[in-house]
Protein backbone atom coordinates (compact mmCIF):
# COMPACT_ATOMS: atom_id res chain seq x y z
CA UNK A 1 0.00 0.00 0.00
CA UNK A 2 1.11 3.58 -0.54
CA UNK A 3 2.70 4.47 2.75
CA UNK A 4 2.77 8.23 2.33
CA UNK A 5 -0.83 9.22 2.67
CA UNK A 6 -0.26 12.93 2.26
CA UNK A 7 1.99 12.51 -0.77
CA UNK A 8 -0.59 10.65 -2.78
CA UNK A 9 -3.73 9.29 -1.18
CA UNK A 10 -4.18 11.95 1.48
CA UNK A 11 -3.64 14.75 -1.00
CA UNK A 12 -6.13 13.44 -3.51
CA UNK A 13 -8.83 12.38 -1.07
CA UNK A 14 -8.63 15.80 0.51
CA UNK A 15 -8.80 17.47 -2.88
CA UNK A 16 -11.78 15.36 -3.82
CA UNK A 17 -13.83 16.45 -0.80
CA UNK A 18 -12.76 20.08 -0.51
CA UNK A 19 -13.48 23.13 -2.65
CA UNK A 20 -10.46 24.93 -1.20
CA UNK A 21 -7.61 25.38 -3.65
CA UNK A 22 -6.25 28.89 -3.42
CA UNK A 23 -3.70 30.41 -5.72
CA UNK A 24 -0.01 30.77 -4.88
CA UNK A 25 -0.19 34.36 -6.07
CA UNK A 26 -3.00 35.13 -3.63
CA UNK A 27 -2.10 38.50 -1.99
CA UNK A 28 -3.24 37.06 1.35
CA UNK A 29 -0.39 34.58 1.09
CA UNK A 30 2.12 37.35 0.63
CA UNK A 31 0.73 39.33 3.58
CA UNK A 32 0.78 36.36 5.90
CA UNK A 33 3.53 35.77 8.42
CA UNK A 34 6.34 33.49 7.29
CA UNK A 35 4.94 30.71 9.48
CA UNK A 36 1.44 31.13 8.14
CA UNK A 37 2.71 31.41 4.57
CA UNK A 38 4.68 28.20 4.85
CA UNK A 39 1.80 26.36 6.47
CA UNK A 40 -0.72 27.54 3.89
CA UNK A 41 1.55 26.42 1.08
CA UNK A 42 1.73 22.92 2.50
CA UNK A 43 -1.73 21.78 1.54
CA UNK A 44 -1.73 23.71 -1.70
CA UNK A 45 1.48 22.02 -2.73
CA UNK A 46 0.25 18.47 -2.43
CA UNK A 47 3.89 17.55 -1.63
CA UNK A 48 6.62 16.06 -3.70
CA UNK A 49 5.96 12.34 -3.97
CA UNK A 50 2.54 12.12 -5.62
CA UNK A 51 3.16 8.95 -7.56
CA UNK A 52 -0.14 7.18 -6.99
CA UNK A 53 -3.59 8.72 -7.20
CA UNK A 54 -6.65 7.03 -5.80
CA UNK A 55 -9.19 9.31 -7.48
CA UNK A 56 -10.05 9.79 -11.12
CA UNK A 57 -11.03 12.95 -12.90
CA UNK A 58 -8.14 15.26 -11.99
CA UNK A 59 -7.09 16.98 -15.18
CA UNK A 60 -3.48 16.99 -16.29
CA UNK A 61 -3.43 20.75 -15.76
CA UNK A 62 -4.53 20.33 -12.14
CA UNK A 63 -1.94 17.64 -11.52
CA UNK A 64 0.75 19.76 -13.14
CA UNK A 65 -0.32 22.69 -10.98
CA UNK A 66 0.11 20.52 -7.90
CA UNK A 67 3.51 19.28 -8.93
CA UNK A 68 4.92 22.71 -9.71
CA UNK A 69 4.24 23.72 -6.10
CA UNK A 70 5.58 20.59 -4.45
CA UNK A 71 9.31 20.86 -4.81
CA UNK A 72 9.64 24.40 -3.48
CA UNK A 73 7.67 23.50 -0.37
CA UNK A 74 8.65 20.05 0.74
CA UNK A 75 12.32 20.49 1.64
CA UNK A 76 11.66 23.73 3.52
CA UNK A 77 8.86 22.08 5.40
CA UNK A 78 10.89 19.06 6.48
CA UNK A 79 13.56 21.36 7.92
CA UNK A 80 11.02 23.63 9.58
CA UNK A 81 9.00 20.73 10.94
CA UNK A 82 11.86 19.38 12.99
CA UNK A 83 13.52 22.68 13.90
CA UNK A 84 10.50 24.87 14.59
CA UNK A 85 7.78 23.50 16.88
CA UNK A 86 5.56 26.46 15.93
CA UNK A 87 5.11 25.03 12.46
CA UNK A 88 4.02 21.70 13.92
CA UNK A 89 1.62 23.40 16.34
CA UNK A 90 0.05 25.36 13.51
CA UNK A 91 -1.07 22.31 11.54
CA UNK A 92 -4.26 21.69 13.56
CA UNK A 93 -5.63 25.26 13.39
CA UNK A 94 -4.59 25.45 9.76
CA UNK A 95 -6.99 22.63 8.92
CA UNK A 96 -9.66 24.22 11.09
CA UNK A 97 -9.40 27.56 9.30
CA UNK A 98 -8.42 26.74 5.76
CA UNK A 99 -9.66 23.23 4.94
CA UNK A 100 -12.59 21.76 6.85
CA UNK A 101 -14.87 24.81 6.43
CA UNK A 102 -14.73 24.14 2.69
CA UNK A 103 -15.68 20.47 3.04
CA UNK A 104 -19.46 19.88 2.56
CA UNK A 105 -20.84 18.38 5.77
CA UNK A 106 -22.96 15.86 3.92
CA UNK A 107 -19.79 14.36 2.47
CA UNK A 108 -17.74 14.20 5.67
CA UNK A 109 -18.70 10.59 6.39
CA UNK A 110 -17.65 9.50 2.90
CA UNK A 111 -14.35 11.33 3.29
CA UNK A 112 -13.61 9.71 6.66
CA UNK A 113 -14.48 6.26 5.34
CA UNK A 114 -12.29 6.57 2.26
CA UNK A 115 -9.30 7.87 4.16
CA UNK A 116 -9.69 5.25 6.90
CA UNK A 117 -9.77 2.49 4.28
CA UNK A 118 -6.44 3.74 2.99
CA UNK A 119 -4.99 3.70 6.50
CA UNK A 120 -6.35 0.24 7.31
CA UNK A 121 -4.87 -1.21 4.12
CA UNK A 122 -1.41 0.23 4.76
CA UNK A 123 0.44 -2.57 6.56
CA UNK A 124 3.44 -0.33 7.19
CA UNK A 125 1.46 1.72 9.71
CA UNK A 126 1.74 0.26 13.20
CA UNK A 127 -1.48 -1.06 14.77
CA UNK A 128 -1.18 1.42 17.65
CA UNK A 129 -0.95 4.29 15.16
CA UNK A 130 -3.95 2.97 13.23
CA UNK A 131 -5.94 2.78 16.47
CA UNK A 132 -5.05 6.40 17.25
CA UNK A 133 -6.19 7.50 13.79
CA UNK A 134 -9.45 5.56 14.15
CA UNK A 135 -10.09 7.15 17.56
CA UNK A 136 -9.97 10.60 15.98
CA UNK A 137 -11.86 9.69 12.79
CA UNK A 138 -15.11 11.55 13.42
CA UNK A 139 -16.73 14.80 12.38
CA UNK A 140 -16.25 16.22 15.90
CA UNK A 141 -12.49 15.74 15.85
CA UNK A 142 -11.96 16.17 12.11
CA UNK A 143 -9.31 18.90 12.40
CA UNK A 144 -7.25 16.93 14.87
CA UNK A 145 -7.65 13.78 12.75
CA UNK A 146 -6.41 15.51 9.60
CA UNK A 147 -3.51 17.06 11.49
CA UNK A 148 -2.41 13.72 12.95
CA UNK A 149 -2.58 11.96 9.59
CA UNK A 150 -0.76 14.85 7.96
CA UNK A 151 2.04 14.91 10.56
CA UNK A 152 2.49 11.14 10.37
CA UNK A 153 2.53 11.13 6.58
CA UNK A 154 5.00 13.97 6.08
CA UNK A 155 7.52 12.19 8.28
CA UNK A 156 7.34 8.83 6.51
CA UNK A 157 9.20 7.65 3.37
CA UNK A 158 7.22 6.61 0.33
CA UNK A 159 6.73 3.08 -0.96
CA UNK A 160 5.75 2.44 -4.54
CA UNK A 161 2.78 0.17 -5.09
CA UNK A 162 2.18 -2.09 -8.06
CA UNK A 163 -1.58 -2.16 -7.42
CA UNK A 164 -2.26 1.45 -8.41
CA UNK A 165 -1.09 2.79 -11.75
CA UNK A 166 1.28 5.74 -11.29
CA UNK A 167 0.24 8.74 -13.36
CA UNK A 168 3.32 10.84 -12.78
CA UNK A 169 6.09 8.39 -11.99
CA UNK A 170 7.51 8.16 -15.49
CA UNK A 171 10.75 9.63 -14.19
CA UNK A 172 11.30 6.61 -11.97
CA UNK A 173 12.65 3.95 -14.35
CA UNK A 174 12.50 0.42 -12.99
CA UNK A 175 13.26 0.96 -9.31
CA UNK A 176 12.16 -2.16 -7.53
CA UNK A 177 9.49 -1.80 -4.92
CA UNK A 178 11.01 -0.43 -1.77
CA UNK A 179 12.51 -3.20 0.31
CA UNK A 180 10.34 -3.44 3.45
CA UNK A 181 13.10 -5.44 5.16
CA UNK A 182 15.81 -2.85 4.64
CA UNK A 183 17.45 -2.20 7.97
CA UNK A 184 20.48 -0.42 9.39
CA UNK A 185 22.79 1.70 7.24
CA UNK A 186 21.45 4.91 8.82
CA UNK A 187 24.98 6.28 9.06
CA UNK A 188 25.68 5.59 5.39
CA UNK A 189 22.39 7.14 4.25
CA UNK A 190 23.16 10.26 6.23
CA UNK A 191 26.71 10.41 4.85
CA UNK A 192 25.49 10.11 1.26
CA UNK A 193 22.90 12.83 1.74
CA UNK A 194 25.23 15.21 3.58
CA UNK A 195 27.97 14.79 0.99
CA UNK A 196 25.65 15.38 -1.96
CA UNK A 197 24.20 18.52 -0.45
CA UNK A 198 27.54 20.12 0.27
CA UNK A 199 27.93 22.08 -2.95
CA UNK A 200 31.72 22.16 -2.60
CA UNK A 201 31.88 18.38 -3.15
CA UNK A 202 32.08 16.48 -6.41
CA UNK A 203 28.49 15.34 -7.16
CA UNK A 204 29.50 11.68 -7.58
CA UNK A 205 29.60 8.98 -4.91
CA UNK A 206 30.65 5.35 -5.22
CA UNK A 207 29.22 2.57 -3.03
CA UNK A 208 31.53 -0.44 -3.30
CA UNK A 209 31.90 -3.81 -1.62
CA UNK A 210 31.60 -7.55 -1.93
CA UNK A 211 28.73 -8.88 -4.04
CA UNK A 212 25.63 -9.46 -1.91
CA UNK A 213 26.59 -7.03 0.84
CA UNK A 214 23.70 -4.66 0.00
CA UNK A 215 25.13 -1.94 -2.26
CA UNK A 216 22.16 -1.74 -4.62
CA UNK A 217 19.69 -1.90 -1.73
CA UNK A 218 21.46 1.05 -0.07
CA UNK A 219 21.33 3.07 -3.30
CA UNK A 220 17.62 2.31 -3.77
CA UNK A 221 16.88 3.16 -0.16
CA UNK A 222 18.61 6.50 -0.63
CA UNK A 223 16.53 7.11 -3.77
CA UNK A 224 13.29 6.46 -1.89
CA UNK A 225 14.30 8.20 1.33
CA UNK A 226 15.29 11.42 -0.46
CA UNK A 227 13.06 11.18 -3.51
CA UNK A 228 11.40 14.49 -2.70
CA UNK A 229 14.70 16.30 -3.26
CA UNK A 230 14.88 15.36 -6.95
CA UNK A 231 12.83 16.16 -10.01
CA UNK A 232 14.02 13.02 -11.79
CA UNK A 233 15.46 9.72 -10.58
CA UNK A 234 16.80 7.21 -13.07
CA UNK A 235 18.51 3.90 -12.43
CA UNK A 236 20.78 2.56 -15.15
CA UNK A 237 21.94 -1.05 -14.85
CA UNK A 238 25.48 -0.98 -16.20
CA UNK A 239 26.68 -4.58 -15.77
CA UNK A 240 27.19 -4.59 -19.55
CA UNK A 241 27.03 -2.11 -22.39
CA UNK A 242 23.83 -3.80 -23.59
CA UNK A 243 22.03 -3.44 -20.25
CA UNK A 244 23.10 0.20 -19.94
CA UNK A 245 21.96 0.91 -23.50
CA UNK A 246 18.56 -0.66 -22.77
CA UNK A 247 18.12 1.66 -19.80
CA UNK A 248 19.18 4.69 -21.81
CA UNK A 249 16.81 3.72 -24.63
CA UNK A 250 13.95 3.32 -22.15
CA UNK A 251 14.67 6.78 -20.80
CA UNK A 252 14.87 8.55 -24.16
CA UNK A 253 11.72 6.79 -25.36
CA UNK A 254 9.83 7.65 -22.19
CA UNK A 255 10.93 11.27 -22.40
CA UNK A 256 9.88 11.21 -26.08
CA UNK A 257 13.33 12.35 -27.18
CA UNK A 258 13.54 9.81 -30.01
CA UNK A 259 11.70 6.83 -31.43
CA UNK A 260 12.29 3.40 -29.98
CA UNK A 261 14.18 2.26 -33.08
CA UNK A 262 16.76 5.09 -33.02
CA UNK A 263 20.42 4.09 -33.45
CA UNK A 264 22.63 3.38 -30.46
CA UNK A 265 24.74 6.55 -30.84
CA UNK A 266 21.63 8.68 -31.19
CA UNK A 267 20.18 7.18 -28.01
CA UNK A 268 23.35 7.65 -25.96
CA UNK A 269 23.83 11.25 -27.14
CA UNK A 270 20.21 12.09 -26.39
CA UNK A 271 20.46 10.46 -22.97
CA UNK A 272 23.61 12.41 -22.08
CA UNK A 273 22.31 15.68 -23.52
CA UNK A 274 19.14 15.46 -21.42
CA UNK A 275 21.08 15.04 -18.17
CA UNK A 276 23.68 17.65 -19.14
CA UNK A 277 21.00 20.29 -19.79
CA UNK A 278 18.71 19.50 -16.84
CA UNK A 279 19.20 19.94 -13.11
CA UNK A 280 18.11 18.45 -9.81
CA UNK A 281 18.24 14.79 -10.82
CA UNK A 282 19.63 11.58 -9.37
CA UNK A 283 21.27 9.10 -11.74
CA UNK A 284 22.08 5.66 -10.28
CA UNK A 285 24.72 3.76 -12.24
CA UNK A 286 24.11 0.34 -10.74
CA UNK A 287 26.57 -2.55 -10.61
CA UNK A 288 29.48 -1.26 -12.67
CA UNK A 289 31.62 -4.16 -13.89
CA UNK A 290 33.74 -2.18 -16.34
CA UNK A 291 34.29 1.53 -15.76
CA UNK A 292 34.97 2.12 -19.47
CA UNK A 293 31.42 0.95 -20.20
CA UNK A 294 29.86 3.08 -17.48
CA UNK A 295 31.85 6.14 -18.52
CA UNK A 296 30.02 6.22 -21.86
CA UNK A 297 26.77 6.90 -19.95
CA UNK A 298 28.17 9.45 -17.49
CA UNK A 299 27.11 13.06 -18.23
CA UNK A 300 30.08 15.37 -18.82
CA UNK A 301 28.29 18.26 -17.13
CA UNK A 302 26.58 17.27 -13.89
CA UNK A 303 23.82 19.45 -12.47
CA UNK A 304 22.46 16.67 -10.31
CA UNK A 305 23.87 13.72 -8.38
CA UNK A 306 25.41 10.45 -9.57
CA UNK A 307 25.35 7.44 -7.25
CA UNK A 308 27.43 4.45 -8.36
CA UNK A 309 27.34 0.89 -7.03
CA UNK A 310 30.09 -1.57 -7.87
CA UNK A 311 32.17 -4.51 -6.71
CA UNK A 312 35.21 -2.74 -8.14
CA UNK A 313 37.41 -1.57 -5.29
CA UNK A 314 38.81 1.32 -7.31
CA UNK A 315 36.81 3.76 -9.43
CA UNK A 316 38.70 6.82 -10.77
CA UNK A 317 35.89 9.26 -9.97
CA UNK A 318 33.73 10.22 -7.01
CA UNK A 319 33.93 9.76 -3.26
CA UNK A 320 34.18 6.07 -2.36
CA UNK A 321 32.24 4.42 0.48
CA UNK A 322 32.84 0.76 1.30
CA UNK A 323 29.87 -1.26 2.55
CA UNK A 324 30.60 -4.05 5.00
CA UNK A 325 28.54 -6.84 6.57
CA UNK A 326 25.90 -6.20 9.26
CA UNK A 327 26.85 -5.77 12.87
CA UNK A 328 25.61 -8.62 15.12
CA UNK A 329 22.78 -6.45 16.50
CA UNK A 330 21.60 -5.34 13.05
CA UNK A 331 21.79 -8.94 11.76
CA UNK A 332 19.53 -10.12 14.58
CA UNK A 333 17.15 -7.22 14.01
CA UNK A 334 17.04 -8.11 10.31
CA UNK A 335 16.08 -11.72 11.03
CA UNK A 336 13.30 -10.59 13.35
CA UNK A 337 11.96 -8.14 10.81
CA UNK A 338 12.30 -10.55 7.90
CA UNK A 339 10.37 -13.29 9.71
CA UNK A 340 7.95 -10.77 11.29
CA UNK A 341 8.47 -12.18 14.76
CA UNK A 342 9.91 -11.32 18.14
CA UNK A 343 12.65 -13.67 19.26
CA UNK A 344 12.85 -14.93 22.82
CA UNK A 345 14.98 -17.37 24.81
CA UNK A 346 16.16 -20.37 22.77
CA UNK A 347 14.97 -19.04 19.43
CA UNK A 348 16.90 -15.81 19.99
CA UNK A 349 20.05 -17.75 20.86
CA UNK A 350 19.63 -19.86 17.71
CA UNK A 351 19.11 -16.75 15.59
CA UNK A 352 22.28 -15.20 17.01
CA UNK A 353 24.18 -18.43 16.29
CA UNK A 354 22.85 -18.52 12.73
CA UNK A 355 23.80 -14.90 12.09
CA UNK A 356 27.31 -15.59 13.38
CA UNK A 357 27.57 -18.81 11.34
CA UNK A 358 26.73 -16.84 8.20
CA UNK A 359 29.23 -14.13 9.03
CA UNK A 360 26.50 -11.48 9.37
CA UNK A 361 26.43 -11.37 5.57
CA UNK A 362 23.22 -9.68 4.32
CA UNK A 363 22.53 -11.89 1.29
CA UNK A 364 23.21 -15.11 3.22
CA UNK A 365 20.89 -13.96 6.01
CA UNK A 366 18.20 -13.14 3.42
CA UNK A 367 18.51 -16.59 1.87
CA UNK A 368 18.33 -18.30 5.25
CA UNK A 369 15.28 -16.25 6.26
CA UNK A 370 13.60 -16.97 2.92
CA UNK A 371 14.13 -20.72 3.37
CA UNK A 372 12.76 -20.68 6.93
CA UNK A 373 9.75 -18.64 5.82
CA UNK A 374 8.98 -20.91 2.86
CA UNK A 375 9.46 -24.22 4.68
CA UNK A 376 6.72 -25.32 7.13
CA UNK A 377 8.08 -26.29 10.54
CA UNK A 378 11.54 -24.83 9.90
CA UNK A 379 13.14 -22.52 12.48
CA UNK A 380 16.58 -21.12 13.27
CA UNK A 381 17.67 -24.17 15.22
CA UNK A 382 16.72 -26.70 12.56
CA UNK A 383 18.24 -24.52 9.84
CA UNK A 384 21.53 -24.47 11.74
CA UNK A 385 21.43 -28.28 11.75
CA UNK A 386 20.90 -28.29 7.97
CA UNK A 387 23.89 -25.98 7.55
CA UNK A 388 26.09 -28.32 9.53
CA UNK A 389 24.87 -31.30 7.56
CA UNK A 390 24.83 -29.88 4.02
CA UNK A 391 27.07 -26.83 4.22
CA UNK A 392 26.35 -23.77 2.12
CA UNK A 393 24.53 -25.87 -0.48
CA UNK A 394 21.42 -25.38 1.65
CA UNK A 395 21.48 -21.67 0.76
CA UNK A 396 20.76 -22.59 -2.85
CA UNK A 397 17.47 -24.21 -1.83
CA UNK A 398 15.88 -20.83 -1.09
CA UNK A 399 13.87 -19.28 -3.92
CA UNK A 400 15.51 -16.02 -5.12
CA UNK A 401 13.64 -13.08 -3.61
CA UNK A 402 12.35 -9.87 -5.17
CA UNK A 403 15.30 -7.90 -3.90
CA UNK A 404 18.10 -10.42 -4.51
CA UNK A 405 18.04 -12.31 -7.79
CA UNK A 406 21.17 -14.41 -7.24
CA UNK A 407 22.34 -16.66 -4.41
CA UNK A 408 25.52 -15.99 -2.45
CA UNK A 409 27.34 -18.68 -4.40
CA UNK A 410 26.25 -17.40 -7.79
CA UNK A 411 27.09 -13.81 -6.85
CA UNK A 412 30.64 -14.63 -5.76
CA UNK A 413 31.30 -17.09 -8.55
CA UNK A 414 30.74 -14.25 -11.02
CA UNK A 415 33.57 -12.33 -9.35
CA UNK A 416 35.84 -15.37 -9.09
CA UNK A 417 35.37 -16.06 -12.81
CA UNK A 418 36.85 -12.64 -13.59
CA UNK A 419 40.23 -13.52 -12.04
CA UNK A 420 42.55 -14.14 -14.99
CA UNK A 421 46.01 -14.62 -13.42
CA UNK A 422 46.76 -18.22 -12.56
CA UNK A 423 48.96 -17.17 -9.64
CA UNK A 424 46.11 -15.04 -8.22
CA UNK A 425 43.79 -18.07 -8.37
CA UNK A 426 46.45 -20.18 -6.67
CA UNK A 427 46.81 -17.64 -3.87
CA UNK A 428 43.03 -17.47 -3.47
CA UNK A 429 42.79 -21.25 -3.18
CA UNK A 430 45.49 -21.37 -0.51
CA UNK A 431 43.92 -18.50 1.45
CA UNK A 432 40.67 -20.51 1.63
CA UNK A 433 42.38 -22.70 4.25
CA UNK A 434 43.87 -19.86 6.31
CA UNK A 435 42.17 -17.88 9.03
CA UNK A 436 40.02 -15.25 7.31
CA UNK A 437 41.84 -12.10 8.48
CA UNK A 438 45.40 -10.78 8.32
CA UNK A 439 46.99 -13.27 5.94
CA UNK A 440 50.44 -11.68 5.84
CA UNK A 441 52.14 -11.87 2.46
CA UNK A 442 55.62 -11.60 3.96
CA UNK A 443 55.31 -15.25 5.01
CA UNK A 444 54.46 -16.23 1.41
CA UNK A 445 57.42 -14.23 0.09
CA UNK A 446 59.88 -15.58 2.64
CA UNK A 447 58.90 -19.21 2.06
CA UNK A 448 57.88 -18.96 -1.58
CA UNK A 449 59.91 -22.06 -2.44
CA UNK A 450 57.15 -24.09 -0.72
CA UNK A 451 54.57 -22.80 -3.24
CA UNK A 452 53.53 -24.07 -6.66
CA UNK A 453 54.46 -22.30 -9.87
CA UNK A 454 53.61 -19.69 -11.15
CA UNK A 455 52.70 -18.38 -7.66
CA UNK A 456 56.21 -19.19 -6.42
CA UNK A 457 57.79 -16.84 -8.94
CA UNK A 458 55.07 -14.16 -8.97
CA UNK A 459 54.86 -13.71 -5.18
CA UNK A 460 58.63 -13.14 -5.01
CA UNK A 461 58.62 -10.55 -7.80
CA UNK A 462 57.33 -7.17 -6.60
CA UNK A 463 55.77 -6.16 -9.91
CA UNK A 464 54.00 -9.49 -10.41
CA UNK A 465 52.97 -9.54 -6.75
CA UNK A 466 51.28 -6.15 -7.16
CA UNK A 467 49.42 -7.47 -10.20
CA UNK A 468 48.05 -10.54 -8.46
CA UNK A 469 46.99 -8.47 -5.42
CA UNK A 470 45.09 -6.15 -7.77
CA UNK A 471 43.37 -9.17 -9.30
CA UNK A 472 42.16 -10.37 -5.91
CA UNK A 473 40.96 -7.04 -4.55
CA UNK A 474 39.56 -5.67 -7.80
CA UNK A 475 36.08 -7.15 -7.33
CA UNK A 476 36.15 -6.86 -3.53
CA UNK A 477 36.66 -10.58 -2.92
CA UNK A 478 39.69 -9.70 -0.80
CA UNK A 479 40.74 -6.73 1.27
CA UNK A 480 44.37 -5.65 1.27
CA UNK A 481 45.88 -3.49 3.99
CA UNK A 482 49.09 -3.45 6.03
CA UNK A 483 50.62 -5.97 3.62
CA UNK A 484 47.99 -8.57 4.49
CA UNK A 485 44.91 -10.05 2.82
CA UNK A 486 41.49 -10.73 4.36
CA UNK A 487 38.36 -12.39 2.97
CA UNK A 488 34.92 -13.35 4.25
CA UNK A 489 34.58 -16.75 5.94
CA UNK A 490 31.68 -17.73 3.68
CA UNK A 491 33.77 -17.00 0.61
CA UNK A 492 36.46 -19.31 2.00
CA UNK A 493 33.84 -22.00 2.52
CA UNK A 494 32.51 -21.66 -1.04
CA UNK A 495 36.04 -21.90 -2.48
CA UNK A 496 36.76 -25.00 -0.37
CA UNK A 497 33.53 -26.65 -1.51
CA UNK A 498 34.69 -26.24 -5.10
CA UNK A 499 37.79 -28.27 -4.20
CA UNK A 500 35.62 -31.12 -2.91
CA UNK A 501 38.01 -33.91 -1.83
CA UNK A 502 41.03 -32.48 -3.66
CA UNK A 503 43.91 -32.20 -1.16
CA UNK A 504 46.16 -30.08 -3.37
CA UNK A 505 45.31 -26.68 -1.89
CA UNK A 506 44.92 -27.61 1.75
CA UNK A 507 48.25 -29.47 1.53
CA UNK A 508 49.82 -26.43 -0.12
CA UNK A 509 48.60 -24.17 2.68
CA UNK A 510 49.64 -26.58 5.43
CA UNK A 511 53.11 -27.14 3.90
CA UNK A 512 53.67 -23.38 3.54
CA UNK A 513 53.12 -22.71 7.23
CA UNK A 514 54.80 -25.91 8.39
CA UNK A 515 57.89 -25.04 6.35
CA UNK A 516 58.03 -21.59 7.88
CA UNK A 517 57.57 -22.85 11.42
CA UNK A 518 60.37 -25.38 10.99
CA UNK A 519 62.75 -22.78 9.59
CA UNK A 520 61.90 -20.07 12.15
CA UNK A 521 64.35 -19.47 15.00
CA UNK A 522 62.32 -19.14 18.19
CA UNK A 523 65.25 -17.50 20.00
CA UNK A 524 65.25 -14.43 17.80
CA UNK A 525 62.79 -11.78 16.68
CA UNK A 526 61.14 -14.45 14.51
CA UNK A 527 58.92 -15.20 17.51
CA UNK A 528 56.68 -12.26 16.60
CA UNK A 529 56.36 -13.65 13.10
CA UNK A 530 55.28 -17.00 14.56
CA UNK A 531 52.61 -15.37 16.72
CA UNK A 532 50.95 -13.44 13.89
CA UNK A 533 50.99 -16.43 11.53
CA UNK A 534 50.08 -19.15 14.02
CA UNK A 535 46.29 -18.73 13.49
CA UNK A 536 46.74 -19.63 9.83
CA UNK A 537 48.90 -22.66 10.61
CA UNK A 538 46.31 -23.90 13.11
CA UNK A 539 43.43 -23.34 10.70
CA UNK A 540 45.28 -25.21 7.94
CA UNK A 541 45.91 -28.07 10.36
CA UNK A 542 42.20 -28.18 11.27
CA UNK A 543 41.22 -28.47 7.60
CA UNK A 544 43.84 -31.17 7.05
CA UNK A 545 42.46 -33.15 9.97
CA UNK A 546 38.85 -32.83 8.79
CA UNK A 547 39.70 -34.00 5.29
CA UNK A 548 41.76 -36.96 6.46
CA UNK A 549 39.19 -38.10 9.05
Amino acid sequence: MVRLLCYGSFECVLYKYSDYFDDPEDPDTERASSKDRLSRRLLKSGFEKSEHYLVDGLSSAELTRYRTRKREVHQDFIVSFYKNPDVRDFVNPYFAIKITPYMPQERTADFLQELQEIIDADWFIADAQKANFKRLASADTLNEYLAEVFIYAIKQPNIKNKVFQPLLASHNNDLEHRNPNFIGREKQLKQINNYFHDKSNEPIQVIWGLGGVGKTQLALEYAYEFESVYNVIWRLKVETFESALRGARDFTTQQQLFDEDSGDDVVINAFLRWFETKANWLLILDNIEDFNVAYQFLPKKINGHVLITTRLSVIPIGKAMEIDVFTPDVALEFLQKRLKTQLHDTERINAESLAKRLGYFPLALEQAAAYITETPGEDFGSYLSLLEQHGLDILDDAVPTTFYKLTVKATWQISIAKIQMESALQLMNICAYCASDNIFLEWFIKYSYALLEPLQADIADRRMRNRLIKELVRFSLFRYENDSLSLHRLLQEIIREEHQKEYKWVMGCFNLYLTGLIKTNTKTDDRKEIVINAPHALKAAEHMESLIL
